[in-house]
């Protein structure tokens, strides 16, 4: 602990995180001054902590700390997000556009968890198929066009965008991506 604090006169922020996980099981408020602090200096797992303190508790403050995780790029916040998105609860409003920007967000971030990949592909598969989801179909052919979480298949990235525009003929995204594919 000692060595911590010394490292902590540095100002890196990975040193008041580790400052905060430390004191946490004996002094919250002191974990999360420690936590604000690192999060002060773009520490995205300080973020991450603060956020589910009150994860249940808090659902504004909740929200509050796993976005701002999530945009300085921690990938389990979200995915979190996606989840809490995808199902909507209590003050969390289901949302699936939110839910696929977040699945989106967090692959490109790779996400630590082993079968995140799976997870969120079958939700996106599910969401497309059944709901016939233009979101959730165009974020499908994303991942195969880009290979994230997925074998990369240009092929069918293609077919998934066409599938999209069958959806919404509108969707500009898809369009877009059609193009830059030479379709």
């Amino acid at each position: 602990n000692k060595w911590w604090r010394e490292a902590a006169k540095y100002n890196e922020p990975w040193t008041f995180n580790y400052l905060g996980v430390a004191a946490y099981d004996f002094n919250l408020k002191m974990a999360i001054k420690y936590w604000l602090r690192s999060s002060e200096l773009g520490d995205s797992n300080a973020m991450y902590n603060i956020g589910n303190i009150y994860r249940g508790k808090n659902d504004t403050v909740y929200i509050y700390w796993i976005k701002k995780a999530a945009y300085h790029g921690h990938g389990k916040s979200s995915l979190l997000l996606a989840q809490e998105f995808q199902f909507g609860h209590k003050d969390i409003p289901k949302n699936i556009d939110s839910a696929c920007y977040y699945y989106r967000l967090a692959v490109e971030k790779g996400n630590p968890l082993d079968d995140f990949s799976n997870s969120a592909m079958d939700w996106l598969q599910t969401l497309s198929t059944k709901f016939h989801e233009e979101c959730a179909t165009y974020q499908m052919a994303v991942l195969f066009e880009t290979g994230k979480g997925v074998d990369r298949n240009i092929e069918y990235a293609i077919d998934l965008y066409k599938k999209c525009l069958a959806q919404r003929s509108d969707y500009k995204p898809a369009i877009e991506a059609l193009r830059r594919l030479g379709y």
